[in-house]
């Protein structure tokens, strides 16, 4: 039996891809630092803005304050003559000096008001990039050791297959697309949610064409039928073969109801059924959905599984 004709050509792929995640561990480790790194000095830059313009109120109030002291002195300093006459004193310098005074009290207040106000949204962006970071760092560390020794194990597997089995190409293939969940990569808005789903999406997507180049193909369009019965175009997250995948990056634990979460689940099915039917995709193509984030109880996470087999399509999760 040859490599050839048990067709697990594969096997230097899943070598390639270890090394790549211990590549992706290392690059994203550096860029992780130096965000935080940039994060520190913009929060630093911040804190010295606000002590500045703190320092600054507090100087223009008092010198507010000495320049009304000495109007007012101005305005007393007034005498009559012998014959009577009232001689009122010269102040208009004062009261200019006390115009500017109370300007630039007002403008050091806004800039104070102003530097708060980004301080307070910064540190609510930083806040959110810092959810993030953790995730990915996790990533880079335990998951990524454990998606190398998991790559590590099915080389293994897949060596001892062409010395002894004939058949097992179903094993190959899930083994090969469960991988994808360690190979997020990429960049974007990591504070807003939509965005993430957005990163995640595209890194699955890298993550299969680099571990099939010129096979796996990515935001496909394809043909589908309307529920009007006219047609449309559809877009196809990933095709591999004979294989259709579609990312998700659901919270699946938002859905306080059966009902709810079936319905969502209906039109995840329906668009992967309209999928299957194009005429622009393989016959009998097999349907696969891969969920980034899996559902907190067991019981909804039976639940999903069953519902998607019941209509012939698998489901694959990505570990927290």
């Amino acid at each position: 039996m040859t490599r050839q004709s048990a067709n697990v050509h594969i096997i230097q792929t899943l070598s390639d891809l270890k090394g790549s995640l211990a590549r992706f561990a290392g690059e994203a480790g550096q860029a992780m630092t130096a965000v935080e790194q940039e994060v520190t000095r913009t929060m630093e830059w911040l804190q010295e803005r606000l002590y500045h313009w703190q320092r600054e109120v507090e100087q223009w109030r008092q010198e507010v304050q000495r320049v009304r002291a000495a109007l007012e002195r101005c305005q007393h300093s007034g005498y009559y003559d012998q014959d009577g006459y009232y001689h009122a004193p010269d102040c208009s310098a004062y009261e200019a000096a006390l115009t500017t005074a109370g300007h630039r009290l007002q403008k050091a207040e806004a800039e104070l008001a102003n530097t708060r106000r980004w301080m307070e949204l910064a540190q609510q962006e930083v806040q959110q990039y810092h959810r993030h970071a953790q995730r990915l760092q996790r990533l880079t560390t335990t998951k990524t050791k454990r998606a190398q020794a998991f790559l590590e194990r099915k080389r293994a597997d897949l060596e001892r297959y062409v010395a002894q089995v004939a058949s097992a190409s179903a094993q190959i293939a899930s083994g090969d697309v469960g991988i994808l969940r360690k190979m997020e990569a990429g960049s974007a808005a990591l504070s807003k949610p939509t965005e993430w789903g957005k990163f995640a999406h595209r890194a699955y997507e890298e993550a299969l064409e680099q571990a099939y180049p010129g096979q796996a193909e990515s935001e496909i369009s394809v043909t589908v039928e309307r529920p009007t019965g006219d047609v449309g175009r559809g877009r196809i997250d990933s095709l591999l073969g004979k294989i259709i995948i579609d990312y998700k990056a659901h919270n699946l634990d938002r859905f306080e109801t059966e009902s709810e979460l079936r319905r969502e689940l209906e039109k995840i099915a329906t668009q992967l059924e309209k999928y299957r039917h194009s005429p622009d995709t393989p016959d009998n193509a097999t349907l696969v959905v891969l969920f980034e984030f899996p559902p907190s109880y067991p019981e909804r996470h039976q639940f999903i599984e069953t519902f998607f087999k019941q209509r012939g399509i698998q489901v694959l999760w990505d570990e927290e």
